[in-house]
């Protein structure tokens, strides 16, 4: 893995060696952190632009799309219209959900798992959490009256 980045560092400044040649000398690991430490602040800063946008996260044209074939599935008869407003507060509702789930996926994983890599796993168990609350929560609300 070393001998690759170190290659391709090469590249990037313009020197050509051979696959096999990997002579390591003290300027290629002064520009390999260099390059270590640019890429993370570019990441760092394209984060901060993203969490101070107000973009959303997913295109609006796909969940037009979906909205319509859903509506669609429901009555095939009549297609359904929807205003410009409802399918932005739609594409919200939508993004605020995949993001708390998301979160709480990083949450459990990192909390419990001690890794930082979200699988299958975590998504199912946080949904049936969610479920689960949802059923006692109706549960607690359907005794109340």
């Amino acid at each position: 893995m070393a001998r690759i980045k170190s290659e391709q560092i090469k590249r990037m400044k313009g020197i050509a060696t051979a696959p096999g040649d990997s002579p390591v000398k003290k300027a290629d690991k002064t520009t390999r952190r260099k390059l270590k430490k640019s890429l993370a602040r570019q990441l760092r800063k394209e984060i901060r632009e993203l969490q101070q946008s107000s973009k959303s996260m997913i295109s609006k044209a796909p969940v037009q799309r979906l909205c319509r074939e859903i509506a669609q599935d429901f009555n095939e008869a009549d297609p359904a219209r929807f205003t410009r407003e409802s399918l932005t507060k739609l594409q919200e509702a939508a993004e605020a959900y995949l993001h708390g789930l998301f979160h709480d996926a990083y949450k459990l994983t990192t909390r419990v798992g001690n890794r930082q890599t979200l699988g299958r796993e975590e998504f199912r168990f946080v949904v049936a959490a969610q479920e689960d609350a949802r059923q006692r929560f109706v549960g607690c609300q359907s005794g109340a009256v």
